[in-house]
Parts: structure tokens; sequence; C-alpha cells
């Protein structure tokens, strides 16, 4: 099933973005931004927010201690942090942009918004969330409130709402865990002191706990169908549904412009000016020095 936006990373080797930055310590804020936004768009779906009508993506990253030199962890999370060091001190031509970046680096979190989507998913639901987050809870106050991402983590219903999996998947889903988890709970433990083996396909599921409802055992997971298939689909779903259907016809049509947008060289102009950043004109604005990144061990490794 789903947990959050974030996919399953790679962590035999940085991607080929990410080693433009390897390849040497210093290095445009241009460039930071171009591999860290391509890395974006061609790995998670952060595209249908800025280009369809996903209303939020979450991006997270290993905090830099806990990870391993020149893994795909490693690299990612020194784009990451050099990409928010950079947009911070970028000018924002717009104060209030329809698209927005935001990070949390102390979370080890980066999100984009759709405002108008994610307004718009809110107030749909909005007695759902004023159930969670109080009856003061207002549409468009939840940048005001500092747990609410938080918060999300602790109801899948919600998260999935917000994260553009539809209303009717993300409700069965998050009844469908917190029954896995009660019968989970109540599996006798065997020698020695582990629980039974936990099923590792859908259909293993299914056997296994033949007691589910209906709802959520209709539920499927994404597979793509050949090679030039990039749709990202990271939760489960209701096949045959209205709005699973719409939901992916949404998706396709997003990633048709991403994929033209990823061919033109002034792509990275073009998302700045989507989350109302102004990217100055010329080349390279100021040098970064990737070794401030690095331990002392990290840079002899890289020679730095």
């Amino acid at each position: 099933m789903w947990h959050g936006d974030t996919f399953a990373k790679d962590n035999s080797g940085p991607t080929q973005s990410e080693l433009t930055l390897k390849s040497r310590a210093i290095y445009s804020d241009e460039e930071v931004l171009h591999s860290f936004f391509q890395d974006l768009l061609e790995t998670t779906p952060a595209g249908y927010t800025l280009y369809g009508t996903k209303p939020l993506c979450l991006d997270g990253f290993v905090p830099l201690e806990n990870t391993i030199v020149g893994n795909r962890d490693h690299q990612h999370t020194i784009s990451t942090l050099l990409a928010i060091d950079v947009i911070e001190q970028l000018t924002q031509k717009d104060k209030n942009p329809p698209y927005r970046f935001l990070a949390y680096p102390e979370n080890g979190q980066i999100a984009i918004l759709n405002q108008e989507a994610l307004n718009q998913a809110i107030e749909k639901n909005i007695i759902l969330f004023k159930h969670k987050f109080g009856v003061d809870f207002t549409t468009g106050k939840y940048l005001e409130n500092p747990y609410f991402f938080d918060a999300l983590k602790n109801s899948p219903a919600l998260q999935g709402i917000v994260l553009g999996y539809g209303v009717e998947n993300s409700i069965s889903y998050e009844k469908g865990k917190k029954l896995l988890q009660t019968l989970s709970a109540k599996e006798s433990i065997i020698f020695p002191y582990q629980q039974s083996k936990a099923p590792t396909t859908e259909k293993e599921t299914l056997e296994k706990y033949a007691i589910l409802p209906q709802e959520v055992k209709q539920l499927t997971f994404y597979q793509h169908t050949d090679g030039d298939d990039r749709l990202k689909i990271p939760f489960s779903f209701h096949k045959n549904s209205a709005e699973t259907l719409q939901l992916f016809q949404d998706y396709q049509k997003a990633q048709i412009k991403i994929d033209r947008l990823l061919s033109k060289k002034s792509f990275l102009r073009k998302v700045l000016k989507k989350l109302g950043i102004t990217l100055p004109q010329q080349v390279a604005i100021t040098s970064k020095d990737l070794a401030a990144f690095f331990t002392e061990d990290e840079k002899n490794y890289f020679r730095l």
C-alpha cells in the first residue's frame, strides 16, 4: 500500500543529475537547482503538483550524519540541502505564489504545494479536517499550524486526500491499515520469539486476512505496463472507480507536460517561475563549496 509521497530510493548510487554535483567541489547556484529539480521531477510526483491537479507533494531526505558516503541517500541529501540554501537566498517575485516550495530541513522534508488544489481538497472534506484539527480549523489556515504536516502522518486518510490519492482510496486504505494492525497484534508469537511471517504480496495479504471488508479487498497496486510508462503512483486504489480513473487521466496529462518540459533547456527557469522565484540571468551566480557538506574523511575520499 502507500505511506506518504516518498518513493523507495535506489541506494546503489547517485542519479545521473546528482553525478554532475559529485564530479567537482565548486559549482554555480543554477547547477545546484538544475540537478535538484531534474531529479525531483524525474523520481517523485512533484510535477503532478506543479503541472497537474495534485494538491501536495512531500519528499524526504535522510539526515546527512545517517548516510553513507557515495550512496544514493548521501548524494540526495547533499543535493537537497544545497538547493534549499540557494532557494532561500533567491528573490521571490510573488509573495503569495499559487505554487510554493517549503523546506523543513530539521525534519528532513520538503513540500511542493498547489495552493488552489490543496484548498479545494480541504474544503471538500472540511468536516474530516475539523475532526482532526478542531472545529476552528478553516481552509487556507493550514500553513499557520506548525503541526499540520506532522499531524497528517497519524491520519492516513487525510494524508492521502491532500497528497491527491483520492478520498475513497484514502479512506479505504486507512480502514485497511488499522484492521491489519489489529489482526497482526493478535497473532501468536512463534519460537524464537518472532511473529509469523507477514504477507509480502497483495495475494498473500488477501488470503491471510480474508476477514477484511470488501472495500479494502478491492484495493490494488499500480504496475508499470512497459518501459515508457513513467507514471508515479505510490498509492493503492480502487481500480475501476470513477475517482481513480479521473486521477489517472489527470496524472497522465501532467506526465506528458513534464516529459516535454524536461526536454527543454529552459526547464529550470520555467519551474522557478511557477514557484514565484526569480533566477538572475547570469549562468553562474555565486559558487558553492561542496566540501562544506563533508566530514574530513569524506573530503579525503572525494579528494576535496
